[in-house]
């Protein structure tokens, strides 16, 4: 079964090593390996040629900025696990030296230069993990032991093994799957001409911005009289601080410059170059490290997405893949009920109207509330009104029916001419009577207005106090909009039809008053665990309820529901 570990693990950096064909660890323990342009690269040196430094530095960073939750899903919810112990190490402190950033940056530096970035995770009694160390990446390597992957890592001049539960590996390119490849080993020409190209500059300028040449006499010296002759030439000619001194020449001795300019040799341009060259070993945008290369993005949000999708979603999706696999339980990894997330709003955040306008189409398309809209600037909520979605027709609150209109007044009774009397009304073709088209328009604001009461009271049944929230419900909001609903249309009843308008009006607070004192009781007959059970039974007999309302309202048609 682990043959192919077996396989692989011949290839794979182990603590002996031969002079012929070294280790990376053993060549960097000697101070890194000599490039073709005669630079020394390492760790070390590497981050000495500015443009390796920012672009490390850019990609840690900015990785590192980035908030990392554990995410715990149940059904369609998602709630930070703060509870967690893995929560707690990514969030705050790994470990009692180093902040979480400071940790990310650590590893992703690794990562980046050396391919592999370890952690010890050390874990309490029950197997929890309790803490996370880094490991330098120079001297910890995976190794396959009789078809088993271990991890060995030098501390102190002693060689440890760690069973890969315990290591947190962000790898980057594989060839085997195990370990990363050395970036500093592949990019090692690269990066050296350019080290190259920035020491020959300084020695450019060291040498007061001439070129090198030979100095030429009649004659013939001796090694000694030459020694002294360039000894004397340097000391008075070389360097910035002798720039611009009056050179003499003795003897008919000349000067013959045999080097290229910086012109000739294009070093400005090389070293613009090697700028671009640099992104590509990092799989950054150049405008990232200041090339002087076209882009032809239409803003910076967009620019920035570029910059998210191309150099480090990769590494993202590596660190929650990662943290996954070894710091949750096994239990948690198959119920699949938990998951580490990057939060890269920030890299995204766009200026204030940008953010404005998305967030008014978020309002409008009904997916964000107030209260989410001031969350994500950071700011406090408004309490319960900022939790109502809106829908995207009229801006109604998500799962209510729409305001109605304002009544409209019914036309006039006509009376009939006096010729007309003895006749017999046509049922079909005559007039609805005004009290029907009245009745009906109750009967609908009245529905609609339950559609509203009944969600408040769901609502109430989450909250802490029932009985509270049941009369800010009846006393505060649901009293505004009944009279602002239903007052109207009752008056209409009092101008067209001529009834005592207080009389309706009575007829439908009893009916509310009812609605209120029938919860209440619930409240008391029954534990909180069945309170929402309870409450659902009781509304499913409202629609009825309004009926009987109807008909004490208009008495005469009382069949005609």
């Amino acid at each position: 079964m682990f043959k192919w570990l077996t396989n692989i693990g011949r290839n794979i950096r182990n603590l002996s090593s031969g002079l012929a064909n070294p280790a990376s660890w053993l060549v960097n323990l000697f101070g890194g390996a000599e490039s073709d342009s005669g630079i020394t690269i390492n760790g070390k040196t590497a981050l000495t040629y500015s443009t390796i430094f920012q672009a490390v530095s850019v990609i840690a960073g900015d990785v590192s900025q980035l908030p990392v939750f554990l995410i715990r899903r149940d059904g369609d919810n998602r709630d930070r696990a703060t509870k967690h112990p893995a929560y707690r190490l990514m969030r705050r402190r790994p470990n009692d030296v180093m902040t979480a950033q400071t940790f990310k940056m650590t590893l992703m530096c690794h990562a980046l230069l050396w391919g592999n970035g370890y952690a010890l995770i050390e874990r309490d009694a029950a197997g929890r993990p309790t803490s996370l160390f880094p490991l330098l990446p120079d001297r910890t390597w995976p190794e396959v032991v009789d078809g088993q992957l271990i991890y060995k890592s030098r501390i102190n001049n002693k060689e440890e093994k760690f069973p890969p539960v315990d290591i947190l590996h962000i790898k980057g390119l594989s060839l085997d799957g195990i370990a990363g490849l050395s970036v500093i080993t592949l990019a090692r020409n690269s990066w050296g001409l350019g080290l190259a190209a920035e020491q020959s500059g300084g020695s450019f300028f060291k040498n007061n911005s001439q070129p090198s040449g030979v100095l030429e006499v009649p004659g013939k010296l001796s090694v000694p009289a030459a020694d002294r002759m360039r000894e004397s030439w340097n000391s008075k000619h070389a360097g910035s601080h002798n720039a611009m001194k009056l050179a003499v020449m003795e003897e008919g001795a000349k000067f013959n410059p045999i080097s290229m300019s910086n012109k000739d040799s294009q070093w400005i341009e090389a070293r613009q170059f090697q700028r671009v060259e640099v992104a590509s070993w990092f799989n950054l945008p150049p405008w990232k490290l200041g090339a002087d290369v076209a882009t032809s993005y239409a803003s910076l949000e967009v620019q920035a997405q570029a910059y998210l999708n191309q150099a480090l979603m990769r590494w993202l999706v590596t660190w929650e893949e990662e943290l996954a696999d070894k710091l949750l339980t096994e239990r948690e990894k198959l119920a699949d009920s938990h998951e580490f997330k990057f939060n890269t709003k920030s890299l995204l955040r766009g200026d204030l109207k940008s953010r404005n306008e998305s967030y008014q189409i978020a309002r409008m398309g009904g997916w964000m509330n107030a209260n989410d809209i001031l969350a994500a600037e950071d700011e406090n909520g408004i309490g319960t009104d900022g939790d109502e979605y809106w829908r995207p027709a009229n801006m109604a609150v998500v799962g209510e029916d729409p305001e109605p209109p304002p009544p409209q007044l019914l036309p006039p009774v006509i009376e009939p001419d006096a010729e007309d009397e003895d006749e017999e009304p046509d049922e079909n073709n005559g007039p609805t009577p005004p009290t029907d088209s009245l009745r009906e328009l109750v009967r609908d604001r009245m529905m609609r207005m339950l559609a509203i009461e009944q969600k408040a009271i769901r609502k109430a049944c989450k909250a802490d106090n029932f009985l509270d929230a049941i009369d800010a419900i009846y006393v505060d909001d649901l009293g505004r909009k009944y009279h602002e609903a239903v007052n109207p249309v009752l008056s209409v009843a009092d101008d067209v039809l001529g009834w005592p308008f207080p009389t309706a009006c009575s007829i439908w607070n009893s009916a509310r008053y009812e609605s209120k004192r029938r919860l209440a009781d619930l409240a008391g007959s029954c534990v909180p665990s069945a309170l929402a059970d309870a409450v659902e039974t009781e509304l499913a007999t409202w629609p009825a309820r309004i009926d009987e309302t109807i008909n004490q309202l208009f008495p005469e048609q009382r069949g005609a529901a």
